[in-house]
């Protein structure tokens, strides 16, 4: 009896997330290879593809994955191919091509000419090579859906839930990027998760609290890693942590006219923080070799547009 009732309240729990995401991605994934390239896809396709390669080969030291120059197997120009940006995506695109197609090949360095000289229209990839590398969009594209289920779900209530995820299902710039090889739909996604797991966190029955704060922290370095604008996002994030002890209360500052509890949400602050920096270099292998300089220094480009949107490299 017990059984059955734990299988029921089990069922109720997780069919409308199962039947999200089951929906999403049947929606997102269809006719992948009909849809309209963007021509980053080509950059996506070809850093993806020798990316995973050299993860594959246990290969970290490889210049094209650490941008130090000399790499030959994509367009290197002064040792800028970029492909060391956005590893996470890269690796997803890359393990993309490997399940759809049992292998990693490509014309990866005629693909990394796209927006140069060099490239030629006679290299561009057929549709069954695009959509090779899009499996993952839309797996991420579908998880998000229901990422905001739950967000909404945990704030207000499962209607509300359900109704915001599927106005984010029909939105048609979502679609669009679910079925792309870009990376808003991973910076989103693990934004997203990030907010869900903090928001878990702060429940006071909740007996893993501290496990879903570290959870939190470690998907919002991956936030960072895919694309760094998810910076923007420190202070509201920060903000949220004054509330990892007061969640479904009515705020109080009195609270923090003690000292002892400023510690402790400074405290969380900076774990949080932290955790979400070694997340964001344990997977980008540009740093490995000298993180501190590396972020220390950002491009060109990140300077002339005013804002830091792209990852540092040594210049």
């Amino acid at each position: 009896m017990q059984k059955s009732s734990f299988f029921q309240s089990s069922l109720r729990y997780y069919l409308i997330p199962i039947l999200l995401f089951v929906c999403s991605f049947v929606f997102y994934s269809y006719n992948l290879e009909g849809q309209t390239p963007h021509g980053d896809e080509l950059l996506y396709l070809s850093w993806g593809g020798v990316f995973f390669d050299s993860l594959k080969e246990g290969d970290l030291n490889n210049p094209c994955i650490k941008n130090i120059g000399g790499c030959e197997l994509l367009y290197d120009e002064e040792g800028q191919n970029e492909i060391s940006y956005t590893p996470i995506r890269n690796f997803f695109v890359g393990f993309s091509q490997y399940l759809t197609t049992g292998e990693n090949k490509g014309d990866f360095y005629h693909w990394s000419c796209i927006w140069t000289p060099c490239f030629d229209v006679n290299y561009w990839p057929t549709p069954e090579e695009f959509s090779s590398g899009r499996l993952f969009s839309t797996i991420f594209g579908s998880l998000t859906i229901v990422v905001i289920f739950f967000i909404g779900k945990i704030l207000f209530n499962r209607t509300i839930g359900l109704f915001s995820s599927l106005t984010l299902l029909f939105l048609s710039l979502w679609t669009v990027n679910s079925r792309l090889i870009m990376s808003e739909v991973y910076l989103y996604f693990f934004i997203l998760l990030s907010i869900l797991f903090l928001l878990k966190s702060f429940k006071k029955e909740n007996k893993h609290r501290m496990l879903f704060f570290i959870l939190g922290a470690i998907s919002f370095g991956f936030a960072l890693n895919v694309k760094p604008i998810a910076f923007q996002m420190i202070i509201p994030i920060a903000v949220m942590i004054l509330f990892y002890f007061s969640f479904n209360e009515k705020l109080n500052f009195n609270f923090f006219k003690n000292k002892k509890n400023i510690f402790k949400v400074i405290s969380l602050v900076l774990i949080f923080f932290v955790v979400s920096s070694i997340s964001f270099l344990v997977a980008f292998p540009r740093y490995f070799d000298d993180p501190v300089n590396q972020m220390l220094t950002i491009t060109e480009g990140s300077r002339e547009i005013g804002m830091f949107a792209t990852f540092p490299t040594i210049e």
